[in-house]
């Protein structure tokens, strides 16, 4: 079955060259192995790719947000590709029907209920630079519209959330010329790689597995010999 797609563009202004651009698609995942829980073992994923393009003649830029969608699991995973699809839908008409004020209004703090020492960077509205301001203060209305969502009470609704906040936080670092660590106020720090190994009805195909992702022998092939 075809999955929905959704792509709309809005002007910031009426009669300006300025606009911000939502879409959002299904991003098909073909695992190297499958991937076995408690409930289910799966091949494919069906994530979903969130993007937002805020732009006008001189500059523009894109912000990128992915959604993980295991399989729909009572109260474990909650959101399938078609839920992220009804709250992109429903931000998007927010967005539609409010954006003509986003100028007209003080710049939202998302931040405001967080400890100070998260976002500095962010909390205050940076001046000095041709449009920056302008595209920041957009941004922190997007966020305004996504944290009174009126479908953010819904069992599903963090999966689409998580997904627009990636692609906005994404973009404001963009915008900043950062690394979104910089952005949280984080120092830099070496990056560490993780992975998980599925369960099997086996243990064969998890040793291969683990293997092959961390290009070392295990402790278990170790023994096994």
């Amino acid at each position: 079955m075809q999955q929905q797609k959704v792509d709309v563009t809005f002007p910031l202004e009426e009669g300006g060259q300025g606009s911000v651009r939502f879409s959002l698609e299904p991003y098909i995942l073909e695992l190297r192995s499958a991937f076995g829980t408690a409930h289910s073992l799966t091949t494919q994923r069906t994530n979903a790719l969130i993007t937002i393009q805020l732009g006008d003649s001189k500059n523009t830029f894109i912000g990128y947000g992915e959604v993980g969608l295991p399989p729909k699991k009572p109260h474990c995973y909650k959101a399938d590709y078609n839920d992220v699809v009804v709250y992109f839908q429903r931000f998007v008409s927010d967005v539609s029907q409010q954006l003509n004020v986003w100028n007209k209004k003080a710049p939202y703090d998302p931040f405001q209920s967080l400890p100070e020492r998260y976002f500095a960077p962010l909390r205050q509205p940076q001046e000095g630079k041709d449009g920056l301001n302008n595209s920041e203060n957009v941004i922190r209305f997007l966020f305004e519209l996504l944290d009174r969502c009126i479908l953010n009470g819904e069992s599903f609704a963090c999966a689409a959330i998580s997904g627009i906040e990636m692609a906005l936080f994404d973009l404001w670092g963009k915008i900043r010329q950062q690394s979104v660590y910089m952005l949280l106020g984080f120092p830099a720090c070496n990056a560490h790689s993780f992975y998980t190994v599925a369960m099997a009805q086996t243990i064969g195909p998890m040793l291969e597995s683990a293997d092959r992702l961390s290009g070392s022998i295990t402790q278990h092939s170790l023994n096994s010999k």
